[in-house]
């Protein structure tokens, strides 16, 4: 469950992202993602011997990944990673952030699939998603993981079958008005998705509680406002962000519950650029 990808592809990437941007970069990319696997491997290695020497193994290997993603190297196998070495730590909350973000790059990877069902079924606190709401994540889930080259290439390929069918039947009359109907219709849904993608990743205001529990109040004041919930929010949960207030978020939950909660205690699951 918890091994590296493969050090060779996180080198490939971070070499080629490197010799794109400059010809002699300041950062060894490829060394970084190197040692960052290297101090995984080696927290592995003393789990079972050396906790506090593992620990910091692992410690020391999130920050080499780290220094990887403000370099510029972004992609599923950091995040992914980056989750196994804070799962090992008992991050839950910076753990499920990690693998939530890998999913972005890798959502049917079935390794990635398992460890976020792993880390769910530890939740301390358990929200269950109203149905309409539940039917509305999925759809945009799906939205999210449709793959955009793919997605855009359906459309060109029916729109230019579209536009070819349209042309033989008004010249020639030889082609079924229905296979014309048919391209236009494929088209249109092509389109639809690649529109709906794109909108879903805008629109992406999905969070995870990172603190090991975080109090949700009725307002945006620690002192004026009363909790909302007899029991507080713990690390991992999925929020959705409402709105927001000077330290403050207001956060939706799974069930369509909203509840106020320190900035501090969440982050964004898609980055703001």
């Amino acid at each position: 469950m918890i091994r590296a990808f493969a050090i060779l592809t996180l080198a490939l990437v971070a070499a080629t992202a490197a010799y794109a941007q400059s010809p002699q970069p300041t950062v060894d990319r490829a060394a970084l993602a190197r040692q960052a696997a290297n101090s995984f491997d080696e927290g592995i290695r003393l789990m079972e011997t050396d906790q506090p020497r593992a620990e910091q193994a692992l410690r020391e290997a999130i920050a080499t990944y780290e220094s990887l993603l403000k370099e510029g190297v972004d992609n599923g196998a950091i995040h992914y990673n980056l989750g196994n070495a804070y799962a090992l730590l008992g991050d839950v909350g910076h753990a499920m952030l990690a693998y939530r973000r890998a999913a972005m790059f890798i959502p049917n990877d079935p390794n990635l699939l398992k460890n976020i069902e792993t880390l769910e079924s530890q939740l301390r606190t358990e929200i269950n998603a109203a149905p309409a709401q539940a039917t509305w994540s999925l759809g945009r889930s799906w939205l999210r993981s449709a793959p955009p080259a793919i997605v855009a290439g359906i459309a060109l390929v029916s729109w230019s079958v579209f536009w070819l069918a349209l042309t033989i039947r008004q010249r020639w009359r030889s082609m079924p008005r229905a296979f014309v109907v048919i391209a236009a219709m494929a088209f249109l849904c092509s389109a639809a998705v690649a529109a709906g993608a794109a909108w879903a990743e805008r629109t992406d205001e999905r969070a995870i509680i990172t603190a090991p529990e975080t109090v949700g109040r009725k307002g945006p004041d620690a002192t004026a406002y009363a909790p909302s919930f007899a029991a507080p929010l713990t690390a991992g949960m999925e929020v959705t962000l409402v709105d927001t207030r000077p330290g403050w978020s207001l956060v939706r939950l799974a069930d369509t519950r909203e509840t106020w909660v320190p900035s501090t205690d969440l982050e964004r699951i898609q980055k703001i650029k």
